[in-house]
Formats: structure tokens, sequence, C-alpha cells
């Protein structure tokens, strides 16, 4: 919804840059939903000591709920110009700029070692990704390296969405058959549930890093804005329905090779790459696609 009331706006910044619609975006850009913002704090496990990085920043909504709340250092990195000067306006008003750095860049063009502090800035100690999985595969082995590297000072990697262990980048030819986790990521899911993922420091177990979580501290507001719901299943006919759209635009995708069967794989494979092709179209509703088996 966000995106198609922005199409027409889009569509002037496709060559811009300095653009999240622009052809150096990793990502588009979609507004994190309030509702989410305290299980990505609680993933972080957030102290005032704690550093804490957003690669593809937005509109800052994150780090500037993470300064107030945790009192923690903030870095905001996007490609997006004008979403820069709306995070750095943002923090001012919400009197957390002393805490707040806000850098525009590509993300693809950055340094090994800038989490470490190569930018000038203080190094981080949570790195925090919400992107596609297109944008979390074409960082991944950078992102992999700068989390090896920042062991001594306990980084923790966190996604939403997406996990590092099983983001695939449709858009490559070979994605069907990738690797989803060629970099051996481990990924912690207790906030699954939310769709949030947290990689623990390096040499770190999954088990050590589950048992030592505090419980999350919410307000009234919050606590019912994030009460699950139970909705019910789509009909059979609308499934198979949007199954069958999915098989179009995969084959449509692929030039429909003879010989090769593009849906030899599990269903919530499939569903993952149906998913990846209707966004790739100019004009869709957001759509995720979930199988039983996920």
């Amino acid at each position: 919804k966000y995106v198609l009331s922005r199409k027409e706006e889009l569509e002037k910044l496709a060559d811009a840059e300095d653009s999240a619609a622009g052809p150096l975006s990793v990502s588009p850009f979609v507004p994190c939903a309030a509702s989410r913002i305290p299980y990505i704090l609680q993933a972080a496990r957030l102290g005032p000591e704690d550093v804490l990085w957003d690669l593809g920043c937005g509109d800052g909504v994150v780090l500037i709920e993470a300064a107030k709340r945790c009192g923690c250092r903030c870095v905001g990195l996007d490609i997006d110009q004008p979403c820069i000067d709306l995070a750095r306006a943002r923090a001012a008003e919400a009197g957390v700029e002393q805490l707040c750095s806000w850098v525009r860049c590509d993300m693809l063009q950055l340094p090994q070692g800038t989490l470490a502090g190569a930018l000038a800035l203080p190094p981080a100690t949570v790195a925090l990704a919400f992107l596609t999985a297109h944008g979390l595969v074409r960082l991944a082995k950078w992102l992999h390296q700068e989390w090896q590297q920042g062991s001594s000072r306990g980084l923790r990697v966190v996604t939403c969405v997406e996990s590092l262990d099983s983001a695939v980048d449709f858009m490559e030819a070979d994605a069907l058959f990738a690797d989803t986790n060629e970099l051996c990521w481990p990924v912690c899911r207790d906030l699954e549930r939310w769709g949030v993922f947290v990689v623990p420091p390096f040499g770190e177990e999954i088990s050590t890093w589950s048992a030592s979580s505090k419980p999350l501290q919410l307000l009234r507001c919050e606590a019912e804005a994030t009460e699950a719901a139970l909705l019910r299943a789509l009909p059979e006919a609308d499934v198979q329905r949007l199954d069958e759209l999915g098989r179009v635009l995969l084959a449509e995708d692929a030039g429909d090779e003879e010989g090769v069967d593009l849906f030899a794989t599990s269903e919530a494979g499939f569903h993952k790459a149906a998913e990846a092709a209707l966004h790739r179209l100019e004009q869709h509703r957001v759509l995720y696609l979930h199988s039983l088996d996920v």
C-alpha cells in the first residue's frame, strides 16, 4: 500500500542514485511498523553502552526509538538523501540528535572494517538489517566478515522479515538451486513470530544466547498493538489462483526454458519464489506467502 501510494513519485526517482527507488538501492524503503520495534530492541539487547547501526535506516524511526528508550548511540546508513534528512530532523525533534549520526552512502561500496569504526564513527555492537531478501543476499558476505571481526565487542546482527540463513535472491538465475546458508549463519528464532531474527555474537551458541534472554517489557498500548491475531486461511480456490499466478510469473522470468522443472522444490520454496516474482511487478500489493511447513 505504501509503495503503491507513491508510485508516480518513485517512477520519477528510478534513475536517481541518491534514492531508495534508484539503481544503487539494495532494498526499497517501506516504513517499519511501530508494533515491531519493541521486538527489534529486545532482540538487540540494547543498553546505554551499545552502538546500534541500522543498515538501510530509512526515516530513522527504529534508531530514534532505540536512542529514546535505551540511551544507546545510533548510526543510520541509507542511500536515500530525503530519508536521511527526515531522520535527522526527527531525531532533533525527539531530543536525541546528540546520540544519532546519519550517513548517506552506497552500502555495496562500504569497505571492510566499516562496522569497526572505519568511517570515523563509533564501532557497532549491534547491526540491524531490515532489508528484502535481495538486499540481505547482496550484503551477506561483507556483513559476515564484519560479524566475525566484531566478536571482541559482542557484535550481533538483527534482521526483520527475512533471516540470513534462509534469504534467497530470486533475481539471480540460479536462485531456486542456491544454498540458502552457504555462510553458515547461526540464527536465533525466539522472536520469529514477530518477524525478528538475531545472529548472536560470533562464537556464541544459539542455546546459550537464547537462555540468557530477558522478558520484554511493553507499554499497555504496545502490548495491545502487538497481540497476535489468528487470521483465517485463504479459501482453496484463492490459494490455487495465487499458485497459478506465481507459476505464470516464474515461467516468464525464466523464459520458459524447456527441460527445466522450475517447480521441483518444496512448497515453501515455491511460495518464496512466487512472492519475489510478485514484488518485481510494477504494480503489486505487498503479499507474503507462507506454506504450512513454514
